[in-house]
């Protein structure tokens, strides 16, 4: 049976042929390579699917760049007729010698890194004309063996990576003769280890001898490790580009050979962030630039004698001048010039002395509210990292996302160890979702009590003023789970467990209490002064600074509603057991996520109902629906329209949006931009007059409005309704009261809906419902405008003060909360969403947001088919396949 897989169709300049392959064949049958036009080339691959399309071969295509200029003769093969020349692959007679020997080095390097493939018996025939055979080699894993003993294809071996303290990483750089290159980077502080050897080569063990006749491909090279805390890997490459000549292919200084071609070979590819930025910008400064960037394959250790060879012999030979040398160490002098951009966005320029930490920075800089987050880059950091010159820090008070989220979790480190320290060791802590701008959460050990609560709300204080350290470790998921057994962390282990996804998480601890987090924790327990501690029903709200009240604790606010469907939600989890993300997990890998997705739709289904007959029983005619962007209020309208149809009556449906301001009457506001969301976008006058008339069973035209004209239309809707028909109207200002101020109260039936609650990742992390209804948004702002997901992240601050503005003021006006959430939700988003986030680049603002959110999305197995979730839910408003909304 052949695989199909498609290859990009043009790479550098070159058409890239369709590969095929015999899914039990290991070996390397060909390679064809030609300049072609677009149009040539889908005639070429239109006329090799119809010549070779009933036979088992490879097609491996065109490679190579403009100026390499390689030109190959294609040799297929069928499998059934192979014999000893398997595997053969001939390049074309080249006058020059040197330059055939080039192309094949090329050839060989582009089917070891591109195509797995190992070819290591390399032929030197008459004329010029080489050979290369497919050949078992000790250097690589053999994935198979067909009948003939000389057959064989290979995959290279894992790279086996060095082990390195925390604090300390490795990047391997060629810059020719690879005594200067050490030399060079001993010089720099923070680098504690220098090594010379050799790179990225497809041969075992290399000598320098075996190096230097251009047989192995392997460059010299120096494996630099540093402390990135104290030297930046930006700053290294810095460095690397002071010693090196960009412009010079295979040379070096008076050194020439292949083996002194200039090279970056990362280990991590989050390296690249450091990496491209500085390489990207000495790109642009030649027209000829020769230096590799590609992932580290190996590393073999020079001979002894090379080891700190300038360091032995003062006066041996240095391609890197003693002006470049001095240059590279002016590095470890020159004072930062850094750029901070304040939470009000203002951007200031400042000159800090070399390994200042953000913590030291934060003295230096007065902000109007507490900082609690930074990002360097667009990566968020840990208040001990350095700044380097050029960085651009960006920092955060408890407004932004990231930094109410990092106070959060400190806060809820020193809240468990205070409960622990106040109730002992064993007693298990659960925070279950948020409620009245705080945290509600279920105390596992008898009675809570207001004593209770004051008790521990004094031991929290008592350890802020004692200003303990707060440790953080990164670590991978089996770490972890070592880790987090001695805390007896069950539900975060059994998350860690259940997903392969989830590779590193934070560990962080405050004395003998750890916690597993996924996001920095601040330095110490005086980060978090502002906290209350006060009982509420049967458990304990943890409260906080909220983004409308930075620096205090909000004015406290009865929720009962909210309170009451949180209660219903916990019902329903325990109805369809599941309450935590790996619970979920578990399902989907049992292939019970089927089960699950119709019952969760038919409990939604339930509440609808009973929410109409609700509105029957009360009589009421007016039925307001409000709720927060991306709730699924379109589909809760229509789908409980047609629950009020089933019990015999015939509602109207409407949206505030036909009754805006036309555009050219609206006022802008203090920035001069019009703002759609405002309730005097909203033509009040009309709404309520319409509404009123249509109450008294008068005919009315109702408007349409036009977005594209910027006005309402009318002409198109003129009805009227009888004494029974209740009106059904969704909008965002649906719950303000000033929208219906001329209409009795005694019609109004209000509802206010949100995804309310979410499963909890574990019992000390919730799922925020603005993380939910973001991904909700990203989906479907893709689906149907085209969006990608750095724009939504973009808008989303705008989007969430308009909720804070015009709709979370007034959900306490609601006659009913409805829950959209559906159980299985972010397991259908993940596979939406991932690749959305997946594109937004280091460079870019948003990268720190997409980066927190997919490791959000990595805690959720994935429900790639979700053909089973019917064609009225909530969630296909956003995935689409809505019979509802378009």
């Amino acid at each position: 049976m052949k695989i199909f897989e498609q290859f990009p169709r043009y790479e550098d300049g070159f058409i890239v042929l369709r590969r095929f392959v015999q899914e039990d064949a290991k070996y390397l049958s060909g390679v064809y390579e030609e300049r072609l036009t677009k149009r040539q080339a889908e005639k070429t691959i239109e006329n090799y699917e119809k010549s070779y399309q009933d036979k088992d071969e490879v097609i491996l295509g065109i490679f190579g760049k403009e100026d390499e200029q390689l030109k190959g003769i294609i040799e297929i093969y069928d499998i059934h007729e192979l014999e000893l020349s398997i595997g053969y692959m001939i390049v074309e007679k080249y006058r020059h010698q040197t330059y055939a020997k080039n192309s094949v080095y090329l050839l060989t390097k582009k089917l070891i890194e591109d195509y797995g493939i190992t070819c290591i018996h390399v032929n030197c025939h008459v004329d010029n004309i080489y050979s290369i055979r497919v050949l078992e080699h000790n250097g690589y894993e053999r994935l198979g063996q067909e009948e003939d003993e000389y057959v064989y294809a290979y995959k290279p071996k894992q790279l086996e990576q060095d082990t390195f303290n925390q604090d300390e990483k490795m990047i391997v750089l060629a810059g020719g003769c690879f005594w200067g290159v050490e030399k060079a980077f001993k010089a720099l502080d923070g680098v504690i280890e220098t090594t010379v050897g050799y790179t990225n080569g497809f041969t075992d063990n290399p000598t320098y001898e075996e190096v230097c006749r251009n047989e192995t491909g392997y460059k010299e090279a120096v494996k630099v490790v540093y402390q990135p805390n104290v030297v930046s890997l930006s700053t290294l490459i810095r460095a690397f580009f002071l010693c090196i000549d960009p412009r010079q292919q295979n040379r070096q200084g008076n050194d020439i050979g292949s083996q002194y071609q200039a090279g970056i070979y990362y280990v991590d590819e989050k390296d690249l962030d450091d990496i491209k930025p500085v390489y990207t910008n000495e790109r642009m400064k030649y027209d000829r630039f020769f230096v590799e960037l590609e992932p580290l394959k190996n590393f073999y250790t020079a001979e002894e004698y090379h080891q700190d060879y300038l360091d032995k012999h003062p006066f041996g030979y240095c391609h890197i001048t003693s002006y470049e040398m001095e240059e590279v160490k002016k590095l470890n002098h020159i004072p930062c010039q850094i750029t901070v951009v304040l939470p009000s966005e203002k951007e200031i320029t400042l000159e800090v002395p070399k390994n200042t930490t953000i913590a030291e920075l934060l003295q230096e800089v007065n902000t109007e509210h507490h900082i609690y987050a930074a990002l360097i880059n667009h990566k968020h950091v840990h208040f001990s990292e350095c700044v380097h010159d050029q960085d651009v820090i960006q920092l955060q008070d408890i407004r932004a996302s990231y930094g109410n989220t990092c106070y959060q979790s400190t806060l809820t480190l020193l809240y468990l160890k205070a409960i622990h320290d106040v109730m002992g060791k064993n007693v298990t802590v659960t925070i279950a979702n948020s409620l009245s701008k705080g945290l509600f959460t279920v105390i596992h050990a008898g009675n809570v009590t207001d004593d209770l609560a004051k008790e521990i709300e004094d031991r929290m204080h008592e350890l802020v003023e004692e200003n303990l350290e707060i440790r953080e470790e990164y670590v991978d998921r089996d770490t972890a789970i070592e880790l987090l057994k001695d805390a007896k962390d069950k539900k975060s282990i059994d998350l860690l467990k259940t997903t392969s996804d989830l590779k590193n998480v934070y560990v962080i601890a405050l004395a003998d209490e750890k916690m597993m987090t996924f996001v920095h924790a601040l330095p110490s327990t005086s980060y978090v002064p502002f906290f209350e501690v006060r009982r509420y029903r049967n458990g304990l709200l943890l409260r906080f600074p909220h983004p409308n009240f930075p620096d205090q604790i909000p004015p406290y606010e009865e929720q009962k509603l909210l309170y009451d469907a949180f209660s219903e939600e916990t019902q329903w989890e325990k109805l369809l057991k599941v309450s935590f993300a790996s619970d979920l997990n578990r399902m989907i890998e049992k292939n019970e996520s089927k089960d699950l997705i119709m019952l969760s739709e038919a409990l939604h289904e339930k509440k609808i109902a009973m929410i109409a007959e609700q509105i029957q029983s009360a009589k009421k005619r007016i039925i307001l629906i409000a709720g927060p962007s991306s709730s699924g209020k379109t589909t809760f309208a229509k789908r409980l329209c047609i629950q009020l149809k089933v019990i015999g009556l015939n509602p109207l449906y409407l949206g505030t949006d036909d009754y805006f301001v036309n555009r050219d009457e609206m006022i802008p506001d203090e920035n001069g931009k019009l703002d759609f969301e405002a309730l005097e976008a909203v033509d009040l006058h009309l709404f309520e007059t319409q509404m009123n008339a249509l109450l008294h069973g008068e005919k009315v035209d109702l408007p349409e409005f036009d977005f594209i004209t910027g006005k309402k239309v009318f002409g198109k809707r003129i009805t009227s309704i009888d004494a029974s028909q209740p009106i059904v109207i969704e909008g965002i200002h649906g719950l303000n009261p000033q929208l219906t101020e001329g209409i009795d109260d005694s019609e109004k039936f209000k509802i206010y809906i949100s995804p309310l609650t979410q499963i909890n990742l574990d019992a000390h992390h919730r799922i925020p419902t603005t993380d939910a209804r973001m991904l909700r948004r990203m989906v479907r702002d893709n689906r149907t405008r085209g969006r990608d997901g750095a724009v939504t992240i973009s808008s989303w601050p705008s989007v969430r003060h308009g909720e804070e503005k015009y709709i979370f003021p007034f959900n306490k006006e609601a006659d009913v909360f409805f829950n959209s959430q559906c159980v299985y939700e972010l397991a259908v988003l993940k596979k939406y969403a991932t690749p959305l986030l997946e594109k937004v680049q280091p460079n870019q603002a948003e990268y720190a947001e997409a980066q927190r959110m997919l490791q959000f999305l990595s805690c959720f197995a994935s429900i790639d088919d979700d053909s089973i979730i019917a064609n009225n839910s909530i969630i296909r408003e956003f995935i689409g396949g809505s019979i509802l909304v378009s």
